[in-house]
């Protein structure tokens, strides 16, 4: 079952001379009416030679950097040049097109998915919809392989067991959106997709749940990578837990569709290890597997042809300079006649920021200040005056090559996370740090002991349901319970302490349900806590209906929470 799209590189290097000199052409059109008054200058040159570069990649199967091309061209003939956004989509588009030629060369496979986020870039522009990250594989849906059916003797289906696992799902879902690091909203997930895999029944009904579970168990293990794509892929399954909710008639003929299909099994497809994603590779043949995130992110840097540090500090190293020349230009468009001094420091400025550009593989964007460079050097040479246009027109390149660097940066991937702001900011002392740390220091251990609580209801399970092998989950519970009492949170204090007395009520009188519906439970508790203490931690508000759905959860096995226990 390949997923790769294979390359003739002889078909391609007998070509890419021609591409490489319609690509540039292209840019060097765009780069002049960009310089110039929008409304003056015809694009009609550039679109053309961008579709000739279509033609030609069309010709040679090479469809992802044909459809970038397309795509390019198309934003080019609907948006006006002064649109931030599309300028900024297109400048990036110029230059990764004409840097995904180079990469490809003695190469015998595509990697269309270093180009998908530039393509959708340029579709969200136009207002079409983002293409899913399986687009361009070549994984082969086999029609027949399904989700195998659960273990017998599996949990009621109930209207409040599935508000609850879908509040579950919810909560984690919006930590993952809000790009939270802690690993507890993808588990918090995972747990709720497992059991609406058991719920499902198994068999075609299941397979949506079946493959999500694939992609979590990626995510928590850390082979997938959160974004905005997969983000948005991950909230599909809230209208698959409302449909089964509102529609339990439907549930057993639910079936899921070739597209989504294809998304699920493909991020599956990149990982490498994992029970679920083993089982789903091997059931699904999937033999040839999609590239795994982490090459990715070394092929991007390839692609680039400079490091993400060393554009982060390229950036952060002019963007001083952009801000000096531009406020000397300023000075010299109010002055009557630009003093000789200013104009030299504009140019010696100018002239490290080409060179730097330079360096770090922008010639686009240094051979556009080397314009500019050439009119204040002979204004210097000739002791003339440079007008007032040309003092705009230097101006406009300057920030033309801001926008430039501004955006190959996001290309780049540097968005850096706001860490500090959830963090919250420390008070000044020693006092309060030794606070911070003591805090710290507490939520850390009431976290391993739900850790350890959690190993001991797996190997419950695995005895064949034998209570004295929960025996030590008391103690660690008590612990939470104390942990949480400390800090103040009663409520969460309460369901700990509950929890463990349930454990010692099935040890002393035995458990008035299944094994695994008790295990169930507990689990579904513990995930809670689990939950609770990871949003102390990283300073965030838990959402209080989670500690609801506990107590829901204990009301099932006869003991609802009390602040005050």
């Amino acid at each position: 079952m390949p997923s790769r799209l294979l390359l003739n590189p002889a078909s391609l290097n007998l070509v890419r001379p021609e591409l490489a000199r319609l690509i540039k052409q292209a840019q060097t059109e765009f780069d002049s009416a960009v310089q110039q008054d929008p409304g003056a200058h015809d694009l009609g040159p550039c679109r053309e030679m961008l579709a000739q570069a279509d033609g030609v990649l069309r010709m040679i199967e090479l469809g992802d950097a044909a459809l970038l091309t397309r795509e390019l061209g198309e934003l080019l003939k609907a948006l006006p040049l002064d649109n931030p956004r599309a300028m900024e989509a297109i400048t990036r588009a110029f230059f990764v097109l004409a840097r995904y030629l180079d990469y490809l060369g003695g190469r015998r496979q595509a990697a269309p998915e270093l180009l998908l986020e530039h393509i959708n870039a340029l579709r969200g522009l136009l207002g079409r919809d983002a293409l899913g990250e399986a687009s361009f594989s070549q994984l082969v849906i086999l029609p027949d392989r399904h989700c195998p059916p659960p273990a017998a003797g599996g949990e009621e289906v109930t209207d409040a067991l599935l508000r609850r696992l879908r509040h579950h799902y919810q909560v984690g879902l919006i930590g993952v959106i809000k790009g939270r690091s802690d690993p507890v909203h993808l588990r918090l997930m995972q747990r709720a997709a497992e059991r609406m895999c058991r719920l499902s029944g198994g068999g075609a009904a299941a397979d949506f749940w079946w493959l999500l579970t694939g992609v979590l168990e990626g995510m928590v293990l850390g082979q997938l990578r959160s974004n905005p794509a997969r983000a948005r892929l991950l909230s599909r399954a809230d209208r698959q837990f409302r449909d089964f909710l509102q529609k339990p008639d439907t549930r057993a003929s639910a079936r899921l569709g070739d597209d989504l299909r294809g998304e699920l099994l493909y991020l599956v497809a990149k990982c490498r290890d994992g029970k679920r994603i083993r089982e789903i590779q091997s059931l699904c043949e999937v033999v040839d597997a999609a590239p795994p995130d982490q090459q990715l992110v070394e092929e991007r840097k390839l692609l680039m042809g400079t490091s993400v540090d060393s554009i982060d500090s390229m950036v952060r190293l002019l963007k001083g300079d952009m801000h000096r020349i531009k406020d000397e230009l300023e000075q010299a468009a109010s002055a009557t006649e630009p003093r000789p001094a200013t104009l030299a420091g504009v140019h010696e400025t100018l002239e490290r920021v080409a060179a730097a550009l330079r360096e770090g593989g922008l010639r686009s964007s240094a051979d556009t200040l080397d314009k500019q460079l050439q009119k204040i050097g002979a204004a210097l040479g000739g002791g003339t005056e440079l007008q007032r246009q040309d003092l705009v027109s230097i101006a406009d390149a300057v920030v033309y090559v801001e926008t430039t660097l501004s955006g190959l940066a996001r290309a780049q991937g540097m968005a850096r996370g706001l860490r500090a702001q959830q963090q919250g900011a420390s008070g000044p002392g020693v006092a309060r740090e030794a606070l911070d740390e003591a805090r710290h220091t507490l939520l850390q251990s009431a976290r391993e002991a739900v850790e350890s609580v959690k190993r001991d209801v797996s190997s419950y399970a695995e005895s064949n349901f034998d209570a004295m092998v929960l025996a030590p989950s008391v103690a660690q519970l008590h612990a939470v319970r104390g942990a949480l009492q400390i800090l103040e949170h009663p409520r969460a204090a309460a369901v700990a302490g509950q929890t463990a007395q349930s454990i010692l009520d099935s040890i002393a009188n035995g458990c008035t349900l299944a094994g695994g519906a008790f295990a169930e439970l507990l689990a579904d508790l513990l995930i809670c806590l689990e939950y609770y203490l990871a949003a102390l931690e990283n300073a965030e508000d838990p959402d209080p209906l989670m500690l609801k759905l506990a107590d829901e959860s204990l009301g099932t096995l006869g003991r609802p929470s009390r602040a005050n226990c």
